[in-house]
């Protein structure tokens, strides 16, 4: 179109784009001032959670709640060690647990008990 300048810079393939259309960390691959290990790190830690809990909330056992807690402290503790982490990474990283936690069937996991966790550990 007239007067629209348009280009790439960091063109993907299609099997990036599949492995990452659910990724809410996708655009930290290539971010300024993100190692490409954190942002892979953190892809990794995103599935894992959602792993755990979809899990959990499918076939709940009776100590569902404190394997979700373990699960959301194994999410939030590598996140302490990423010295990158500022206000728009922190906001990424509590989005992407709460979208994991909204995905959830309603009453299964204790959702705000979970958020309590994610505060007392997170230390970014």
């Amino acid at each position: 179109r007239e007067g629209l300048n348009l280009w790439f810079t960091k063109a993907r393939k299609p099997e990036w784009l599949a492995e990452n259309v659910t990724n809410p960390f996708r655009h930290w691959d290539g971010m300024e001032g993100v190692p490409a290990s954190s942002a892979k790190r953190a892809a990794n830690l995103y599935k894992a959670l959602r792993g755990t809990l979809v899990k959990l909330a499918a076939e709940p056992p009776a100590d569902a709640m404190d394997r979700a807690r373990e699960a959301v402290i194994a999410y939030t503790r590598p996140f302490n060690r990423m010295r990158f982490i500022e206000t728009e990474e922190r906001e990424d990283v509590y989005t992407a647990l709460c979208t994991v936690l909204d995905d959830l069937p309603e009453g299964v996991l204790d959702r705000e008990a979970l958020l309590d966790t994610f505060e007392e550990i997170r230390d970014f």
